[in-house]
């Protein structure tokens, strides 16, 4: 009964969280898989546990960030985006934060608390019924519709004349 209620416990002291984030271009697609290791070494160092990934890939982005590299403004327009999910005992994902904050590999990340779940939206393709396609009652329907308000049209009184 008492190990029951210690898993219960530490069950309910994990977060579900996931970290999105731009790898600088100038890592190179020969650097970046020691990149992300370096970011999952991180995280399982503060006791994460993985749900899900997705590989960096090179993207443009929207708009042009500006960053300053050993004491040099420079400029990115590309980078390299990626994300994991993961869950945390709840007080590690600042000091996570804080000692991620350092990479100097990173261009940007953001850090929000999520489901378990997957929450994309999926890609199905949206398809749209032409006329003739429509079932008999829809028919009925639309077509009950158009005389209803064609009664109404129809039918004035002289009090409204």
């Amino acid at each position: 009964m008492e190990i029951e209620k210690k898993q219960d416990e530490t069950a309910d002291e994990r977060v579900i969280y996931e970290l999105g984030y731009h790898v600088l271009p100038t890592v190179g697609d020969d650097r970046l898989p020691e990149e992300v290791q370096k970011i999952k070494e991180a995280l399982e160092k503060h006791g994460a546990i993985f749900i899900t990934e997705k590989f960096p890939a090179m993207m443009r982005l929207a708009y042009t960030i500006v960053r300053s590299v050993a004491g040099k403004r420079e400029k990115y327009d590309t980078s390299y985006f990626g994300w994991i999910k993961f869950d945390l005992p709840v007080g590690e994902i600042n000091k996570f934060k804080e000692e991620f904050d350092g990479n100097d590999s990173i261009l940007r990340f953001i850090i929000i608390r999520t489901v378990k779940e997957d929450t994309r939206a999926p890609n199905h393709p949206v398809i749209l019924k032409s006329n003739e396609e429509k079932t008999t009652k829809e028919k009925q329907v639309s077509t009950a519709k158009k005389d209803e308000s064609k009664e109404k049209d129809a039918v004035i009184s002289e009090e409204e004349l």
